[in-house]
């Protein structure tokens, strides 16, 4: 088989002119169901082959010896071990997301095989693009983050638990909010005891959950250390107003090696924080944001955006110039979404010229240029009026004679 020297690790679109064989594959725990098509034939091969890429390459090379090969599969729970398996072996592959492969509205039945010729012919029309595959360090940052966030929800779904236990014996929460004094009265509080065996099981819970978190975040910040480039970016987004550690590592986390980002509204549209538009000949429409992309890192971001108004000048004055333009009932929530998608912009600048951010200091309205600019413009279009109302004063006089005829001025 023909083998691209392509830096393999980082494609996310093909040229299918590149190449003469399109293999699409469905995968599943037991085994792969894939399909392979070329430009004379469409289709032309359709085969189930147990889960290990050795066995797909056997398989092609003994059939289509000498022939340029790639590969696509949608990213599901079987990870990117079959993609560094086909891209070690030094062949093209695209791990798609699955919501992004052309569907057919009338097509109602669903089978492996079907999706993996599915796959294998929008591979030859060029119609897929594939996602970052995380490598190296971030790939562990990624599980990492992964396992803190899944942890996360364990202990809120726990302080819920013990919430609507009290709730559904008409016991009043002992706070308003979750601390350790709260903890402290709910393990030793005596109004409690008819409800003590169900309470020490969800406090324990509680507590190990709570204490895996901790650990976990511990690991974090040591792999972070560990490797001096994912320390260094950590860094630069820590200095943007709003983003702690928390979020900066979930963010590089999703993002993975940030010298792969190409423009600057890339990260918003990651993110989902672009409008939807739906638009026809005259006729401009935008609503709501698209909300694609992962949607706990987007809310993160919203949260930071939260944060950020309260110490950032800019973003603040920002803020309030959005939401006066709206209703007062969304005016709000439409603003702080344009102040992550600006947060998501700066996170693009910071990665791309790796430095710190700086918070520009708040400018008196008569320091700010753009006002100094516009208030230049006013005054010299004053100064072009006022002359040619003297112009044409002077052009226009009215000759006053008295009542002799002569000339009074």
């Amino acid at each position: 088989m023909k083998q691209k020297n392509h830096d393999l690790k980082t494609i996310t679109e093909i040229n299918p002119r590149d190449f003469e064989l399109f293999v699409g594959m469905d995968v599943d725990k037991p085994g792969i169901s894939m399909a392979v098509s070329n430009w004379e034939e469409g289709i032309i091969l359709n085969h189930r082959t147990p889960y290990d890429a050795s066995h797909i390459l056997n398989f092609l090379n003994k059939r289509f010896p000498d022939t340029s090969i790639v590969f696509a599969y949608e990213a599901g729970p079987t990870g990117f071990g079959l993609f560094d398996q086909l891209t070690d072996a030094g062949f093209a592959c695209l791990v798609v997301t699955p919501s992004l492969v052309p569907q057919n509205a009338m097509e109602r039945n669903k089978t492996n095989r079907l999706d993996a010729r599915k796959l294998s012919l929008s591979l030859r029309g060029g119609e897929l693009k594939g996602v970052r595959v995380p490598q190296g360090p971030y790939r562990r940052l990624r599980d990492l983050v992964h396992l803190r966030q899944v942890t996360t929800r364990h202990c809120s779904g726990t302080m819920c638990r013990i919430k609507m236990l009290l709730l559904n014996k008409g016991i009043e929460f002992p706070g308003e909010r979750w601390s350790q004094e709260v903890l402290a009265k709910l393990e030793s509080a005596p109004e409690l005891e008819s409800l003590r065996f169900e309470l020490d099981i969800l406090l324990a819970q509680l507590r190990f959950r709570q204490q895996q978190k901790k650990e976990i975040q511990t690991e974090v910040r040591a792999h972070c250390r560990a490797h001096q480039e994912l320390e260094e970016y950590v860094g630069y987004l820590e200095t943007i107003p709003g983003i702690g550690f928390t979020t900066a590592t979930e963010i590089l986390a999703r993002i993975g090696d940030p010298s792969q980002l190409k423009r600057c509204k890339e990260l918003g549209c990651f993110f989902g924080l672009t409008p939807w538009e739906s638009s026809t000949g005259d006729r401009q429409t935008k609503d709501h944001i698209t909300g694609m992309g992962d949607g706990y890192a987007r809310n993160l971001l919203i949260e930071a955006a939260w944060v950020a108004i309260r110490h950032d000048a800019e973003l603040r004055g920002f803020f309030h110039r959005i939401s006066s333009k709206h209703p007062k009932d969304r005016g709000r929530k439409i603003a702080i979404v344009a102040v992550a998608n600006k947060l998501a912009r700066r996170i693009y600048a910071v990665l791309k010229q790796r430095r710190a951010f700086e918070t520009r200091p708040p400018q008196k309205p008569e320091q700010c240029p753009e006002k100094q600019k516009r208030k230049a413009t006013k005054k010299r279009l004053t100064e072009m009026m006022l002359e040619q109302t003297a112009e044409s004063e002077s052009q226009h006089q009215v000759t006053v004679r008295g009542e002799d005829g002569e000339k009074l001025s």
